[in-house]
């Protein structure tokens, strides 16, 4: 009799791995393929992992976001991420080509989820419009001086153009630079930056820029 049980658990197991299975597809992002693995379990997808890729290192909030509502909606009819749509599109495209052969039938058109939005009024120091570097570093400068603030964003990540940065940022006479026994000065930051601009710069605002680009390095690393 145990040994009877064994085999039928053997065998229920069995057919449960049976009817999990996995698909590889890629598609065209930004940068490059982007390739991904697709879990389907009794014709539907249960999991989406993204294997390899060449976009920017944020558009992972952007990738996860992607694989939820897929997965959630069942549908590649869903919206792109807006500041990330090629890397949307190459998701979709990729998702798609796996489960081509896995018999899953998607929903044509996704599910919308209602919003419902209670309204009210708030108050506070100061509104920052804008979630890129600047609009960031203005609500966080903003909060250390002891404001309230609010920072509103159109998109459905914050960073901006500095996104696109992907952590590059210029400065002279930096203590990390110090630190490496790298020569550099505020001036030699000056004339290269002028001269990429083929001098139409507005010499104050440079000047301003070079000499404190240091102080604004400082700070980065001060919050982490």
């Amino acid at each position: 009799m145990f040994k009877k049980s064994l085999i039928m658990l053997s065998l229920v197991s069995s057919l449960v791995m049976a009817s999990k299975e996995e698909f590889v597809g890629s598609g065209k992002g930004y940068n490059g393929d982007i390739k991904v693995r697709v879990s389907v379990e009794n014709k539907k997808i249960t999991d989406i992992e993204v294997v390899k890729h060449e976009e920017s290192g944020f558009t992972r909030r952007a990738m996860k976001k992607i694989n939820d509502e897929i997965l959630s909606s069942q549908s590649l009819d869903i919206d792109n991420i807006a500041g990330a749509t090629y890397t949307s599109e190459g998701i979709k495209e990729a998702v798609g080509k796996a489960i081509a052969s896995s018999g899953v039938i998607l929903n044509k058109v996704a599910k919308k989820a209602t919003i419902n939005e209670e309204l009210k009024d708030l108050e506070t120091d100061i509104v920052v419009v804008g979630g890129g570097g600047a609009g960031l570093s203005a609500a966080i400068a903003a909060k250390e001086n002891g404001a309230r603030v609010i920072l509103l964003e159109k998109m459905p990540m914050v960073g901006g153009n500095t996104n696109y940065a992907t952590g590059g940022i210029n400065a002279a006479d930096t203590s990390i630079q110090k630190k490496l026994g790298i020569e550099d000065s505020a001036e030699l930051y000056y004339n290269d930056t002028m001269k990429g601009g083929k001098n139409l710069n507005n010499p104050s605002l440079l000047k301003k820029l070079t000499e404190e680009s240091k102080y604004a390095i400082d700070w980065l690393i001060s919050k982490g």
